[in-house]
């Protein structure tokens, strides 16, 4: 896995935001959709917002510590971060769950070109690259 940081990021605003309030992923999903759904496809955007709900939701189950999520539009696709205070390592489960949770990461593995976990100050942040519509 690579590095979010290795990919440039392109000046096309995307959207960004402190979760302090933890929004519900449905009011989420409204926010991100009406900043970029003129700047993606709609298969695009979909994919997108599937993984950073994914992703904040995993955060939200994980930590009570601040969460803060970004989708950034890059020179080589779409990269979505979800930074939070939890230090605890992150994995992917190899072998099928019989739980309702606990699917998410294959999910964003499914769909991503690539993802990862880099710790930060105080936490870490979870990414993943996401390819653009021909």
């Amino acid at each position: 896995m690579t590095s979010a940081s290795f990919y440039d990021r392109k000046t096309v605003p995307g959207w960004k935001h402190a979760l302090i309030d933890r929004p519900l992923p449905a009011e989420l999903r409204r926010e991100v959709s009406a900043a970029l759904t003129s700047r993606l496809k709609q298969p695009e955007l979909n994919d997108v917002l599937l993984v950073l709900t994914e992703l904040v939701t995993n955060s939200y189950c994980h930590t009570d510590t601040p969460i803060d999520a970004e989708v950034t539009i890059t020179d080589v696709g779409v990269l979505v971060e979800v930074s939070d205070g939890n230090t605890a390592d992150l994995r992917l489960r190899r072998q099928p769950t019989p739980l309702r949770h606990g699917r998410g990461l294959a999910l964003v593995s499914a769909i991503a070109e690539d993802w990862g976990v880099e710790s930060i100050q105080d936490g870490k942040r979870v990414w993943a690259l996401l390819p653009r519509a021909a």
